[in-house]
């Protein structure tokens, strides 16, 4: 799916899955302007260094989130600490924002293939402000 945000010049995107099929799995790109324009995740003009996680798995790091990459970020569901995983994105500078493309991801061992149906977007400047 595609998410149509309203257009947003920030440096950090919040990404938090709400409900999936399989499992919650997702690769993303961040798109700006022109409006569609890629920003980095699937070229890797954005480094692993800058997608992070307060969750994951050993099968799916936040580095593993990128468009087209062959795994996928799974985040742990593990209600027992009641967090809501969400990746973070941290631009090189600040950016347009016009958009989001997501698609899920394969099986990978003993985890299901599955995709991420909803999730919301949150946007910021300094990473602590949404």
């Amino acid at each position: 799916p595609s998410a149509e945000t309203a257009a947003r010049v920030v440096r950090y995107v919040r990404i938090r899955p709400l409900d999936y099929v399989g499992a919650p799995v997702l690769r993303a790109e961040v798109l700006g302007k022109p409006i569609g324009f890629p920003l980095g995740m699937q070229s890797e003009s954005i480094t692993d260094d800058q997608i992070s996680s307060n969750s994951k798995t050993p099968e799916g790091p936040p580095k593993c989130a990128r468009l087209g990459s062959a795994a996928a970020w799974r985040p742990a569901m593990d209600s027992a600490h009641h967090t809501q995983p969400s990746l973070l994105i941290k631009l090189k500078s600040r950016a347009l924002i016009s958009g989001l493309t997501t698609t899920g991801g394969p099986a990978d061992g003993d985890t299901p293939a599955g995709w991420v149906t909803a999730y919301t977007v949150e946007a910021s400047h300094n990473g602590s402000d949404w």
